[in-house]
């Protein structure tokens, strides 16, 4: 009986827990698009050298992860799923999380070393900020 109580309790605990991240998402997704297409754009401003399209991909890969987050987090608030059906939810969530710092890592090995010294100090705000809120917002998950 302490057992059931025990599960059920923790289910609600975690659908509560994934309800707080698709609260967020939305606001979380748009920020890294912003900052995806800042620094993309630092890095193709006219009047710069010619920057290959592929160092800009990563960039693109980072729009389309949160595109597709953004997709997901309005799924989620149409469907509006019971605390049962909240574990998929949480894993595509997730997912779109691990796929993001991939390519936000992929971003920096293959841009970090083509930018000027002058324009390095941008992208390592940026990336701070956006570790500073993946943190708050990613914290409702994380097992320590």
């Amino acid at each position: 009986m302490k057992s059931t109580l025990k599960t059920a309790s923790d289910t609600a605990v975690r659908a509560k827990q994934t309800r707080l991240l698709y609260r967020q998402g939305a606001s979380g997704s748009w920020g890294n698009m912003a900052a995806a297409a800042l620094l993309g754009g630092a890095l193709a401003w006219p009047g710069r050298d010619a920057v290959a399209l592929w160092v800009l991909s990563p960039f693109f890969v980072i729009i389309a992860i949160f595109s597709a987050r953004l997709f997901l987090v309005r799924r989620f608030h149409r469907k509006a799923p019971h605390d049962g059906e909240i574990a998929p939810w949480e894993q595509r969530f997730f997912l779109t999380s691990v796929l993001s710092g991939l390519a936000w890592a992929a971003a920096w090995m293959v841009v970090f070393p083509k930018i000027s010294s002058n324009l390095r100090l941008l992208p390592i705000v940026l990336v701070s900020g956006l570790v500073a809120a993946g943190i708050a917002t990613l914290g409702a998950i994380l097992r320590v």
